[in-house]
């Protein structure tokens, strides 16, 4: 089993986890030994990394088209190669009904993973940070819009009050839900003592 190194990371979240998974999943293939009883779990195994390959592979050419980046299909033809590699594995592996080395394909499985990572996805750090930057501009640009908006609407003074009288109503509704509940509880209460009573 390989342990994820921080040297890897992009510092983009979401490819950081998904490359993360990526090896959580090959690293499964460690816990199992080849029987053919064992076959059916190394299927769901190879399935489970083709299935977040490919929307790992959806994902940073989406951040690549954000970020403007122009070689694109390159990118895009290399993320074919690897899942066309693993689906050739998985075909040969799942037809020969042959003796499978479990440990040389978690290794074969970790180059590529490795390959990928290293040869593809690190150069392009730059660009997959100018995406992120973008995403979170946008993000702050639509709050600075809300927030424009409400003081445009509401003066000073409203504003203050409305920023105490929303909790206040808040808890008021919340403390009608649990009279409510608790007044619900003590009428099945009083039915079910009442039934009790007249039974005796």
């Amino acid at each position: 089993m390989i342990r994820w190194n921080d040297g890897l990371n992009l510092d983009i979240p979401i490819l950081d986890n998904e490359h993360k998974n990526l090896l959580y999943i090959i690293n499964k293939l460690s816990t199992i030994e080849f029987t053919q009883e064992q076959m059916k779990s190394l299927e769901a195994i190879l399935n489970e990394l083709l299935s977040a390959l490919k929307e790992h592979a959806l994902h940073e050419e989406t951040l690549l088209k954000e970020s403007g980046y122009d070689q694109i299909d390159k990118h895009s033809e290399d993320h074919s190669d690897l899942i066309n590699k693993i689906r050739s594995l998985k075909a040969d592996t799942i037809t020969s009904g042959e003796f499978v080395d479990i440990e040389t394909m978690h290794k074969d499985l970790l180059e590529l993973l490795l390959m990928h990572i290293v040869n593809e996805s690190v150069p392009l750090r730059k660009a997959f940070k100018n995406s992120n930057n973008s995403q979170e501009h946008a993000n702050k640009s639509i709050l600075k819009n809300i927030i424009t908006k409400t003081t445009n609407i509401f003066s000073f003074t409203k504003r203050i009050l409305l920023s105490a009288l929303i909790p206040l109503i808040g808890m008021m509704i919340l403390g009608m839900i649990v009279l409510w509940h608790n007044y619900d509880k003590y009428d099945r209460v009083k039915v079910t003592y009442h039934g009790k009573s007249e039974l005796s």
